[in-house]
């Protein structure tokens, strides 16, 4: 698997603080990025996130307030979390949404 570090970009409106981007056998097959959100109102913006991608998803573990994934019939699987680094906690400090996207598929 070949993989490269990138910075720049945007998602959700929002600037991307850094992605990776890997590949196998020459496809796509692994995408890894986060933003920041601000801290008030973090929770609500991630829920809103997975509410939509797990529309139409299978297998997906239980969510909690942090994290959530789901695979979707073609095979693309997602996971994603909410965290902040624990000196930022409690500061009106960014929290950070990490998502991974990869294609499940037979190697």
């Amino acid at each position: 698997m070949l993989c490269a570090r990138r910075a720049g970009g945007s998602i959700f409106g929002r600037e991307v603080n850094s992605y990776l981007l890997c590949y196998s056998k020459g496809q796509l097959d692994l995408v890894e990025l986060s933003v920041s959100l601000p801290e008030a109102g973090a929770e609500a913006e991630f829920s809103r996130y997975c509410d939509d991608w797990q529309r139409g998803t299978v297998a997906v573990s239980p969510r909690t307030s942090g994290s959530c994934n789901g695979t979707t019939p073609q095979g693309l699987s997602f996971s994603a979390s909410l965290g902040q680094s624990p000196e930022d906690a409690g500061h009106d400090s960014p929290v950070t949404l990490s998502i991974v996207v990869s294609e499940e598929r037979q190697r």
